[in-house]
């Protein structure tokens, strides 16, 4: 039995494109791999790159793999055909910085040595690059033309041309730590820009006073979590020594905000507590120290109606 699946595409893909996987950028060893659509990119045009990702509506229980749903699908205008898949999941396309996958490759290679202090990296020409990403990480890259190759490790690695004459130049390219920040600085800045309303909003429930601060640690705010968000797509290691960076030049004073904050939760918690122990030591020095009363020996007390005078208790109302 043939199952189909509905798959939402880019305009932008050509007639002919290509299906590949590559290592998940993260380089956590229980991420799956990531499935990417390729566009033709024949004679070295621009070749563009898609993330093919899944959406799957029904979850069944737990460690089952059941189909919970089914799709409709159908033409605005021509409904007669539609149809329904026995599926509950469809396929959606984004657009993919094939840095990311470079970086993680080359992360995996130990080609970055400020962050690798036991390996030194060298600069190497666009082929031996190509080369060593499919013969020692995945064969995959092979399906990458050299122009897309060239045009991502441009955003990431400082890069040199030597001219070897009759109109032929080589391009050597290598890590450094000030083309990397750069690279994840402008990634930063355009999410900033876009910053999702619904995740400020949750920011703001996180730091209910954060709202009302001003205009630069907002600013910073959006920028630390723009990198969060990014956070999946890199190694951790990668991650952990860029956030070391930008603690101290793109997000400072957003840091030592929270770091006020936390520190202020921390006293009131601890305050509290401290409130807390001592009503509780208070009342256990009363019930101690307190006369010891037999209740089989304790007789009650017949009190006295005492009768109202025309003083204070004429100035109220004698509750029926």
């Amino acid at each position: 039995m043939t199952t189909k699946s509905l798959v939402f595409l880019p305009e932008s893909l050509t007639k002919k494109n290509e299906i590949i996987t590559l290592n998940h950028p993260n380089y956590e060893e229980n991420k799956s791999d990531i499935t990417l659509l390729l566009s033709d990119g024949a004679d070295n045009d621009e070749q563009k790159v898609y993330w093919l990702q899944q959406n799957k509506f029904g979850k069944s229980q737990e460690g089952l793999n059941l189909t919970l749903k089914s799709t409709f699908y159908f033409k605005t205008h021509e409904l007669q055909k539609g149809g329904i898949i026995n599926n509950d999941s469809i396929y959606f396309s984004t657009e993919y910085d094939l840095a990311f996958s470079l970086l993680s490759s080359f992360y995996r290679m130990n080609k970055i040595e400020f962050i690798l202090r036991d390996v030194e990296s060298k600069f190497e020409t666009l082929n031996d690059i190509h080369m060593g990403l499919f013969e020692n990480n995945n064969s995959n890259w092979k399906y990458i033309n050299q122009r897309l190759l060239k045009k991502s490790l441009m955003k990431f690695c400082l890069f040199i041309e030597e001219d070897l004459g009759e109109d032929t130049k080589e391009v050597f390219f290598k890590t450094t730590e000030a083309e990397l920040l750069n690279f994840f600085q402008i990634k930063i800045a355009k999410t900033a820009k876009n910053f999702p309303q619904r995740l400020l909003q949750k920011i703001y429930s996180m730091y209910p006073a954060l709202s009302i601060q001003n205009e630069k640690i907002l600013e910073q705010a959006k920028y630390f979590y723009s990198f969060q968000l990014m956070a999946s797509l890199i190694p951790f290691k990668v991650y952990d020594y860029a956030n070391s960076q930008f603690r101290t030049s793109l997000y400072p004073d957003f840091i030592s905000y929270i770091e006020v904050d936390y520190k202020k939760t921390v006293e009131k918690n601890e305050q509290e507590e401290l409130l807390l122990e001592s009503v509780k030591s208070l009342n256990q020095g009363m019930q101690s120290n307190g006369p010891h009363v037999n209740a089989s020996a304790k007789k009650k007390v017949k009190s006295k109606a005492v009768p109202k005078s025309k003083g204070l208790d004429s100035f109220f109302k004698v509750k029926k």
